[in-house]
């Protein structure tokens, strides 16, 4: 045969579709049967070993989880420990910044208040105890004037009366009597 014809042949075996789907066929149930092999040898182990294989599981998961929980209650306080070193350090970097805002604060609204002529605590309170102090003279005047001032209005009324004549005297004469009563002894 000639070099072409070799080659041809070789080429129609190698790219004869049914050749090639039978061999992937065959290689494919191999596959799958010992697959099903090893499943019904696993079932079969696990079947004689049972209730053993199974404990051994569940300690090995309970281990496991201690040892998980041990390790992010761990992690937990390490990084709440950091977050309130954190938080410690930002209260006492924030602090002097507050103060000087506070200090700013009220510097301004001192100066404000001294422009709009407002008087200060100690002023109102000066002004305060003045008052009250005018409160309590013109309270004691009051008391100390008030009998002389009903001595004084009956003592004009005896005196209308008399010039109007003696009508008249008739309604002041009680009234006076009235002022008199009401005076205070003096003692």
């Amino acid at each position: 045969m000639s070099k072409k014809a070799r080659k041809a042949a070789g080429k129609s075996t190698l790219a004869d579709p049914a050749t090639a789907d039978a061999s992937l066929a065959v290689t494919v149930r191999d596959s799958a049967q010992q697959i099903w092999l090893a499943g019904l040898g696993a079932f079969a182990k696990a079947q004689a070993e049972g209730s053993q294989a199974f404990d051994a599981l569940v300690k090995e998961g309970a281990s496991l989880q201690r040892r998980n929980q041990a390790l992010v209650a761990e992690q937990l306080g390490e990084m709440a420990q950091r977050f309130s070193s954190v938080a410690g350090e930002l209260t006492r970097q924030a602090a002097p910044a507050w103060e000087r805002l506070e200090s700013i604060f009220e510097t301004r609204v001192a100066k404000a208040l001294t422009r709009l002529a407002t008087p200060s605590r100690q002023e109102l309170e000066t002004l305060l105890a003045h008052v009250e102090r005018l409160d309590r003279t013109v309270a004691s005047l009051v008391a100390a004037s008030t009998p002389a001032k009903t001595m004084a209005k009956a003592s004009r009324q005896r005196r209308d009366a008399r010039q109007a004549g003696e009508d008249a005297a008739a309604p002041a004469a009680p009234a006076a009597r009235r002022a008199a009563a009401r005076k205070p002894v003096a003692g």
